[in-house]
C-alpha cells in the first residue's frame, strides 16, 4: 500500500496516478551505463560517482508519489526524509502547463498548480501534462 493510498479519507479515491515521462527513466538507464564505460576506460573514481548519481536518481523516481483524487492533489517525494505537498481543489487558483518546444514534441512537460496563499505544487517530468491538467479541470472546475 502506497502512501497516498493510506492518506486517503473515508469518502476519497484515487482518480489519475501521475506517472513520470519515459525519458526520465531512460535517463537512469543510461547513466549507469555510462558509469561502466567510464569507470572502465577513463576513471574508476569518476565512473563510481556517476553509477551512485544515477543510483541516487532511481531512488528519486521510485519513491515520488503523485496522485489525482477526488478531493485534492498529492505529490510525496523524498527517499529518507519525506515531503508532501497536497491542495484541496477548492483552494486551486490557477492550472498551468509549461512545455518547451522539445518538451511539446516528446509530448512531457511541468503542470504547475497555484492555490490560495501563494501555495505552488510543480508537477515535473510528467508524461503527458496536457491529460494531467484536463484531469484536475474535469474536478476543479465542477
Amino acid at each position: 500500500m502506497t502512501y497516498i493510498e493510506q492518506g486517503l479519507t473515508a469518502n476519497e479515491n484515487i482518480l489519475y496516478k501521475i506517472s513520470y515521462f519515459w525519458l526520465a527513466i531512460w535517463e537512469v538507464w543510461a547513466l549507469f551505463f555510462m558509469s561502466f564505460f567510464v569507470g572502465a576506460f577513463f576513471n574508476e573514481e569518476a565512473g563510481l560517482f556517476i553509477f551512485v548519481y544515477a543510483g541516487y536518481r532511481h531512488l528519486v523516481i521510485k519513491t515520488t508519489e503523485r496522485a489525482v483524487t477526488s478531493m485534492r492533489i498529492i505529490q510525496k517525494t523524498g527517499i529518507v526524509s519525506r515531503v508532501t505537498e497536497e491542495i484541496k481543489f477548492d483552494s486551486i487558483e490557477t492550472v498551468t502547463v509549461h512545455q518547451t518546444v522539445f518538451e511539446r514534441l516528446l509530448d512531457t512537460g511541468t503542470v504547475c498548480i497555484t492555490g490560495r496563499g501563494g501555495i505552488v505544487i510543480n508537477l515535473s517530468n510528467l508524461d503527458d501534462p496536457l491529460t494531467v491538467k484536463k484531469e484536475i479541470d474535469k474536478i476543479y472546475l465542477k
